[in-house]
């Protein structure tokens, strides 16, 4: 056997949402249909070949008649085979067989076929073969609906071979043949055609990696702490042409649309509270501790992006660094420390990652089924961002307010605990500058025909902390965290809770995981539940997803790098 038909590695399993992700690139459309399998993996661990399910139920309408012979419509679910049970979807391999199909191999098959008595065999049984397995998958609740319903249907699915043939001992498609010949089966015509590549000298796989997603690395110098994110991007299809970003001449993006963002899985993630707009609102200036904090993190955060096999990393710095009048001397640092160029971000640019992050995380489709009827609040420690979705344009629109929880501990809670004074003034603080996003809210400022968002999606430390004490968490889990449903009434007692509490009796919470956040967790809570209360809402759904996850999706649209 040569190495061209070496026995499929890794066997048949169900794939990852990285794998789904990667064949819908691989294909370059959405993935229709069940996966039930990838039976053959490439020498990169990415699939070349996956089984599906045979059978696929769409609505349809049909119409109806009543009594009174006025007619209406109603909507059922219709079966429909699928097209194959295995399907060759490593674009490399699809290509080298499309080059064969070209050259008229098709009738070279049919030929043999023909003449060839054993090879017509072979063929037939595999054939035969070929629809035992495909009744095989068909669930028994499937097929009892599928013999009242669809009669017909059974008989193809039982009687048609590789590519839906309807005699045992025709030919299709040469690449259905492939793959159900590299998914481990007897397949005389699968054979033939690999035996012929493998004559050509031509590979079973690229040999670059082709469909290998990008690493990258996403360090974040937040106004109360840094962030790291390494994570695997995978492009996913367009919803249609010219939705990708466009670019202007300095390479800027000018439009980018939210409806078909790129898939982002989480490899390794760690923050640390640096403490960077920390006294900031009386010297207007970062003092050398949160500086020198966040300095040495994000050149610790851009060696384990390195070490971690991240080809691309992007540092950026948010409200903060912004405001500060020694901002420059923090980029200086920076470029000493790690050799990377930190980049400080326009709110409008940080809104935008934010929404795309909640968007682009492995798992948030569950969570903001509906990006256009969904309201994000990022609360920072210097800003809040409130974000929506145009859903005709798929841009993001946002408000960003000076409201943060590091600066409205500074400002106005200034016992420990604080008193109850100092947290009326603060909430009232809080009522007053939402004001400026009711617009936004009220949906007059995107196509969203003037409605109010149905959900509001929470992300950022806070509302990721308040999940985690919810939750009595231990040590953080994210996938506890991410998509953690808080009610508007357990939010205010938390609020009132933590506002009782000394900082140190805050620390010692059940889920705060960080300590050190535990100084701005009133403040913190009280922002997003003055958003709550601004949208009339009675729960937020907290999402671990947000600015990180933006800027690692853009990289994989080659949009966001730091230079040296």
């Amino acid at each position: 056997m040569s190495e061209n038909q070496r026995e499929p590695k890794g066997g048949s399993r169900l794939p990852t949402a990285m794998e789904r992700a990667v064949v819908a690139m691989q294909l370059g459309r959405p993935l229709i249909g069940k996966i039930v399998g990838v039976p053959r993996f490439c020498s990169y661990g990415l699939p070349q070949v996956i089984s599906t399910y045979p059978v696929m139920w769409e609505r349809t309408r049909s119409d109806i008649s009543g009594e009174c012979g006025c007619g209406s419509s109603v909507l059922k679910k219709a079966p429909k085979p699928f097209p194959t049970v295995y399907w060759l979807t490593c674009p490399h391999l699809r290509e080298t067989v499309s080059a064969l199909e070209s050259q008229g191999m098709i009738g070279e098959v049919i030929e043999r076929v023909e003449t060839d008595e054993d090879f017509r065999g072979a063929h037939e049984a595999a054939n035969m073969r070929y629809a035992g397995q495909r009744m095989a998958l068909v669930s028994d609740e499937d097929l009892e609906r599928l013999k009242r319903e669809a009669p017909n249907m059974v008989r193809v699915l039982k009687e048609t071979g590789v590519g839906g043939v309807a005699s045992l001992s025709g030919v299709k498609c040469l690449h259905m043949h492939v793959a159900d010949f590299l998914a481990g089966n007897s397949n005389p015509v699968g054979d033939m055609i690999v035996r012929r590549l493998d004559q050509a000298g031509a590979r079973l796989e690229c040999d670059r990696g082709r469909c290998v997603p990008a690493r990258v690395g996403a360090v974040n110098a937040g106004s109360n702490s840094t962030k790291l994110l390494v994570a695997d991007v995978v492009l996913q299809p367009p919803v249609r042409t010219g939705t990708h970003p466009c670019q202007d001449a300095d390479g800027l993006c000018k439009r980018l649309d939210m409806r078909q963002p790129p898939k982002v899985f989480r490899v390794s993630m760690d923050t640390r509270i640096t403490g960077l707009g920390q006294g900031l609102g009386e010297t207007e200036r970062l003092s050398n501790t949160g500086r020198a904090a966040t300095v040495e993190a994000i050149r610790d955060f851009v060696g384990i992006g390195r070490a971690m096999g991240a080809d691309m990393i992007w540092v950026t710095a948010t409200a903060a660094a912004r405001a500060a009048q020694n901002c420059q001397t923090l980029i200086s640092e920076v470029g000493e420390a790690c050799g990377m160029r930190l980049e400080v971000i326009s709110p409008k640019l940080e809104a935008e990652l934010s929404f795309l992050g909640v968007l682009a995380c492995s798992g948030s489709a569950s969570i903001m089924p509906d990006p256009a009827s969904a309201l994000v609040v990022d609360s920072g420690g210097m800003s809040t961002e409130l974000m929506r979705m145009d859903s005709c344009a798929g841009e993001v629109e946002s408000v960003s307010l000076p409201l943060g929880a590091v600066s409205l501990t500074d400002r106005f809670l200034l016992s420990d605990p604080p008193s109850r004074s100092e947290v009326d003034r603060m909430r009232a603080h809080i009522r007053a500058g939402l004001q400026e996003a009711r617009t936004l809210v009220e949906g007059s400022a995107v196509g969203t025909k003037g409605e109010s968002p149905a959900s509001i999606v929470a992300v950022g430390g806070s509302a990721t902390t308040l999940a985690s004490i919810s939750l009595k968490l231990d040590k953080f889990d994210p996938d506890l965290v991410h998509g953690h449903i808080l009610s508007r009434d357990e939010v205010e007692a938390m609020f009132v809770g933590l506002c009782s509490l000394a900082c140190s009796e805050r620390m010692q919470v059940r889920g705060m995981i960080q300590p050190k956040r535990a100084r701005v967790m009133p403040a913190g809570t009280g922002i997003i539940l003055q958003v709550m209360d601004l949208v009339g809402a009675d729960s937020v759904t907290v999402s671990v997803a947000g600015i990180l996850d933006g800027m690692a999706a853009r990289m994989g649209l080659g949009l966001g790098e730091s230079g040296s």
